[in-house]
């Protein structure tokens, strides 16, 4: 209690004894002036501060001009604003605007003349500095005769005297002669044009001047300043957003279009009544995160109560203000977030409908550029036996590629595949998809390398296992044979094994006709009428070659040698004669999420689309740039396409037509 008593007392009299506050002043004024001359330095804002000096004085029209004297560059902003007031002897008060620096003249304007008006601290004309070497201010104020003052950059002196030239009416020019060489290149019309436009956005909207870029250094060109336009959609229902115990945020908030790689990145900028003082809201700590750092945003906020560092106008005191500002643009940051996530949807649903019209494309060519007639387009509807997934194709490997109810039946079977077609897509044709249907035959083509030495007939496929053939058009098909190692067996005579093939082909009468060739080929060539069929081919192998049956075209090979074992094997296709060149469908990709599964891409028969696995790495990796992207989905439609025609096939042999499809696909890719 002593010690507290004491202490109390000792504080009254401290407080008895406390000498007068001092106040803070400057010790050297003219350091002072050269710290504010130098802090600004950006020479593009040194000329905005120019410009919305002359917005303030009521111009409706500014002028900046660039151009060279004497063989050195100068820069002047004209206006025809009021121009400086006048002094109690009737000349523009340069001396008040010299002598008070940190005191600008309009603060000495009424609540009602200063609305709109943004400069206040009288130092703006000091920021010519960062441009050139001097300064000269032309003002003339109504009817008054025009004045001159001379400020030079590094000297604490000026000048004032009567302008002897003549001027069209009131207003300012304001020439900064000697532009550094340094920043010549930041101040063509085109860089100054860019951003005053995104800088002053605001109060060129709502003062209406007009601000016009002449430049003479070549190549001359004569440019308009216009507000900053955002190309995206407007999030409308953030207009205003309230903050408590301060005016509320104007906001335009716009969802920015797709930039192409090296472009600017869209980005929110903060304005306080009109002028820009932050570029981007992300680089603020406050705001470092999403949606503001997402570069899908693009728009304003304008804020009044931002207190803007006065010689660089450019950022603001984080105070009481500012988090009030924070708090409140926080709580739209929900609303924010749900709307990207909506646009992501969307434009990946637009990416994928142009994707799919590429890569439609590219396999148009590519299937014209396979060999004819042995490769058949998986991407019809309907009911249809797929070696998709890696799970081998159904039915085993003696299973024939697409199978005898492979495509739906009838006209039907057509109006059902092109419904299946992606939004945005087209069809790809008959003869892209599925073979020739060109008046003239095909060129023969070898259809496999043979191995040397093969076993005994075990099995024999048709290719392509559905023969479509539009009216009055013909088809090349082609028989191969197969021993039981899947290995395939030419179809003349091999002498050294003295095993030759012969071949007797059938088709039901009044749909088509057959031309039997050599080497177990064939040509349908369709009838006047669309209609359904059945191709058959009984191959035989060894023994005495017999008479064929009497319905049925044969190929026989060459003899064969007495006492050989006979063996014969058969199979059926379908034959379909259409109306016009069947149109079948690009099967679009589906992405699924499966991170811990291997798999890169399935077939999904049901849905008659491919299945994607979005999780896999190597889809990751590809993602990020849009020709990677189209050529990774393009292998992968090139697998199923191999696996659809060639699954029963050992590994080797599909391996070397994963390599046939590929070589040709990266030409179209």
């Amino acid at each position: 209690m002593l010690e507290e008593s004491r202490a109390t007392q000792g504080s009254r009299r401290g407080r008895r004894g406390r000498k007068p506050r001092s106040r803070l002043k400057i010790g050297d004024e003219w350091m002072a002036i050269q710290i504010i001359a130098r802090s600004q330095a950006n020479p593009q804002k040194a000329v905005a501060e120019l410009v919305e000096n002359s917005i303030d004085a009521g111009a409706t029209r500014v002028t900046i001009t660039r151009g060279r004297r004497r063989g050195r560059v100068f820069l002047r902003v004209s206006d025809d604003g009021r121009g400086v007031p006048l002094s109690q002897e009737g000349v523009p008060d340069f001396d008040y605007v010299a002598t008070h620096i940190c005191d600008s003249l309009k603060r000495r304007l009424d609540e009602q003349k200063r609305g709109g008006v943004q400069g206040e601290f009288g130092i703006g004309l000091l920021g010519f500095w960062s441009i050139g070497r001097e300064l000269e201010m032309v003002s003339q104020t109504g009817e008054a005769p025009p004045h001159l003052m001379i400020l030079r950059a590094g000297s604490r002196t000026y000048d004032r005297r009567r302008y002897l030239g003549a001027r069209a009416g009131p207003g300012v020019d304001v020439t900064i002669h000697e532009v550094h060489r340094e920043v010549q290149s930041r101040l063509t019309a085109e860089k100054l044009q860019r951003y005053l436009g995104e800088e002053l956005r605001e109060r060129i909207r709502r003062q209406g001047a007009t601000i016009v870029l002449e430049d003479r250094l070549p190549p001359s060109k004569t440019l308009e300043v216009r507000p900053a336009v955002f190309r995206g959609e407007r999030i409308a229902e953030i207009a205003e957003i309230p903050v408590t115990d301060h005016p509320p945020v104007r906001a335009e908030i716009f969802l920015a279009a797709e930039t192409p790689p090296g472009a600017e990145r869209p980005a929110v900028g903060l304005y306080r009544l009109g002028t820009r003082v932050c570029q981007n809201i992300a680089a603020l700590p406050e705001f470092a995160r999403e949606p503001w750092s997402s570069d899908r945003l693009e728009g304003a906020l304008d804020y009044a109560d931002f207190h803007v560092a006065p010689a660089s106008r450019e950022g603001f005191a984080p105070d009481a203000a500012y988090h009030a500002f924070v708090d409140a643009v926080r709580g739209v940051e929900l609303i924010l977030l749900e709307r990207l996530r909506r646009e992501e949807e969307a434009r990946a649903e637009r990416a994928g409908r142009s994707l799919v019209r590429e890569l439609q494309s590219a396999f148009a060519r590519l299937l014209r550029d396979l060999p004819v007639g042995e490769y058949e387009w998986f991407g019809a509807a309907g009911r249809r036996p797929f070696a998709g997934g890696g799970e081998g194709r159904p039915g085993g490997p003696d299973a024939v590629p697409g199978g005898t109810d492979a495509t739906p039946g009838g006209p039907a079977g057509a109006s059902g595949q092109a419904e299946a077609l992606p939004e945005g897509g087209d069809a790809t044709s008959g003869d892209a998809a599925a073979g020739s249907y060109d008046d003239e035959e095909p060129e023969a083509e070898t259809i496999m390398q043979p191995a040397l030495i093969t076993g005994p007939l075990e099995r024999v496929v048709i290719r392509p296992a559905v023969v479509r053939v539009a009216v009055g058009r013909r088809r090349r098909v082609a028989a191969i044979a197969f021993d039981a190692s899947s290995v395939v067996i030419q179809g003349g005579f091999v002498p050294a094994i003295g095993r030759g093939l012969e071949y007797a082909w059938t088709l039901s009468s009044g749909v088509a006709s057959l031309t039997v060739e050599p080497d177990g080929r064939a040509i349908v060539e369709a009838g006047r009428r669309p209609g359904r069929g059945t191709l058959t081919v009984r191959v035989r192998q060894g023994g005495v070659g017999g008479a064929a049956r009497p319905d049925a075209a044969r190929d026989t090979a060459r003899p064969e040698i007495a006492g050989d074992p006979a063996r014969e094997a058969s199979v059926e296709a379908e034959v379909l004669v259409e109306a016009e060149a069947a149109r079948r469908a690009f099967p679009p990709p589906v992405f699924v999420h499966a991170p811990r599964e291997v798999w890169r891409s399935r077939w999904n028969g049901a849905a008659g689309k491919l299945e994607v696995n979005s999780a896999h790495s190597d889809y990751q990796i590809a993602r990020q740039h849009p020709a990677r992207r189209r050529r990774y989905l393009g292998r992968l439609y090139a697998k199923e396409l191999v696996l659809h025609n060639f699954g029963h096939e050992p590994p080797a042999a599909i391996l070397e037509r994963l390599l046939e499809v590929l070589t040709r696909l990266d030409e179209h890719l």
